[in-house]
């Protein structure tokens, strides 16, 4: 039966050749932008779920009362953003019993590096010794337990060790970072695998957090809003326990640049105009409300959808109308 049927199907593709052509096409072209767009949409929500502990990992972001204070994104008023006080990793750290790690992620771009009498010009990101253990990207070389445990350790990409060292073991070798106009040698303690493409955490050299201009001046300073924070809960805390002693920590640590705005204002203590929230890592890349350095868009990908199953509805009802 079935082999009748091809028999069938090939007597009408040879006495309709061009017909059958325009068909045939017609059907097969919307399909492959069908799956090109799919594609497209599956990477999108691919973000970060390969990382081990991703439904434990939450970014810090900050929303603030409508009219008190504004962030700023191209020129924008925005009421949440990502920023966060520099110290707020630490004390997190020390206050939740429920997080187990945390890491501050600030990159800084234009960075001259010194190799073997070679200058180059880098993107650095500083980080805490957490990273790894949040972030457990792969070592080809060094100990990731420890590659960020010293003051004056740095780790590399294996792009970037290739493109300063070449074929020679990166571990031990020297790097001579400028930092505010003053170069500080740094030993390569670890060579790193790159990010993957769909990973909303990126880096070429990783520097301990503490290296990071100004640091001295930020590191108590709860009234700067220039860290991006991370932090992992343990195995079985509660997101919600977390949440409600927040309010707490914010109206304890924020305290003085609360109570200036509430008296400039003149606004009653027991209205909160900080609230801390926690977005879980696999939402950090679609995450409509704050701006990503390479992150996405849900309308993007809701429009493309949309236009994926109206390009397959036109084909399969031409190709339907065309068979008649």
């Amino acid at each position: 039966m079935l082999h009748n049927y091809f028999k069938i199907a090939l007597r009408v593709l040879r006495r309709q050749k061009t017909y059958s052509l325009i068909n045939i096409c017609g059907l097969s072209i919307g399909i492959g932008c069908c799956l090109l767009i799919a594609r497209f949409v599956e990477n999108e929500y691919s973000f970060d779920r390969f990382q081990p502990n991703a439904d434990r990992i939450y970014r810090l972001s900050q929303t603030f009362r409508e009219g008190i204070m504004q962030a700023w994104q191209n020129d924008t008023p925005v009421n949440e953003m990502a920023a966060m006080p520099t110290p707020l990793a630490p004390t997190l750290k020390q206050e939740l019993p429920e997080v187990e790690y945390a890491t501050r992620y600030v990159v800084e771009r234009g960075v001259i590096i010194r190799s073997n009498n070679a200058v180059f010009q880098e993107e650095l990101h500083y980080v805490d010794a957490d990273f790894f253990k949040i972030f457990p990207f792969r070592l080809l070389q060094g100990d990731a337990a420890t590659a960020l445990a010293q003051p004056n350790s740095v780790v590399l990409t294996s792009a970037l060790a290739c493109k300063y060292f070449g074929s020679e073991n990166a571990i031990g070798k020297t790097l001579e970072i400028e930092l505010l106009g003053k170069p500080v040698q740094f030993a390569v303690t670890g060579v790193a695998e790159a990010p993957p493409s769909n990973s909303s955490i990126v880096y070429d050299i990783l520097v301990p957090f503490q290296h990071r201009p100004f640091y001295e001046i930020h590191k108590n300073n709860w009234d700067g809003f220039n860290t991006i924070t991370f932090v992992q809960l343990k195995s079985g805390a509660s997101l919600a326990s977390v949440r409600q002693k927040t309010p707490a920590l914010v109206e304890r640590f924020f305290s003085k640049m609360l109570a200036r705005h509430r008296a400039e204002r003149k606004l009653d203590p027991s209205i909160p105009l900080i609230e801390l929230k926690l977005t879980t890592l696999t939402d950090v890349h679609l995450d409509p409300a704050i701006a990503w350095h390479n992150g996405g868009s849900k309308n993007r990908v809701y429009i493309l959808s949309g236009i994926a199953l109206l390009i397959l509805l036109i084909a399969c009802i031409n190709y339907i109308a065309m068979s008649a």
